[in-house]
C-alpha cells in the first residue's frame, strides 16, 4: 500500500541528514525519508531499503522509481563477512588455556 501525500516546505522541523544508511545502523529518527533512484542501482538491495525503513520511529517515507524500489527489493546482497571471528576466537582459547 503507498499513499501520495503533499509536503509543505512551511512546517518548520527538526531535521537529520544521514548520508549513509548503515552509519546510522543502531538509531531512530522520528521520520526518514528514503530516496530510491536507478541512479545508484548498484547500491540498491533489501537490505538497504530494511535498514533505512526501521531506523524510523514513526514514519518513513519511500521515495523513488516504482523500478528502483522494485529492483531494491528483488535484489538481495547477503555478502559473507570475512571477520575471523570463529578463528580468533580459537586462538583466545588455545591462549587462555595453554
Amino acid at each position: 500500500m503507498y499513499t501520495t501525500i503533499k509536503l509543505s516546505l512551511h512546517h518548520r522541523c527538526r531535521c537529520y541528514v544521514i548520508h549513509k544508511i548503515h552509519k546510522a545502523q543502531g538509531s531512530e529518527y522520528p521520520v526518514v525519508i528514503l530516496p530510491i533512484f536507478m541512479q545508484h542501482y548498484l547500491m540498491l538491495s533489501r537490505n538497504l531499503i530494511y535498514t533505512g525503513l526501521t531506523r524510523a520511529k514513526r514514519l518513513a517515507i519511500v521515495v523513488g522509481t516504482t523500478k528502483a524500489i522494485g529492483l531494491a527489493v528483488r535484489q538481495v546482497k547477503d555478502q559473507q563477512r570475512y571477520t575471523y571471528l570463529q578463528e580468533r576466537l580459537r586462538l583466545m582459547t588455545l591462549a587462555t588455556t595453554g
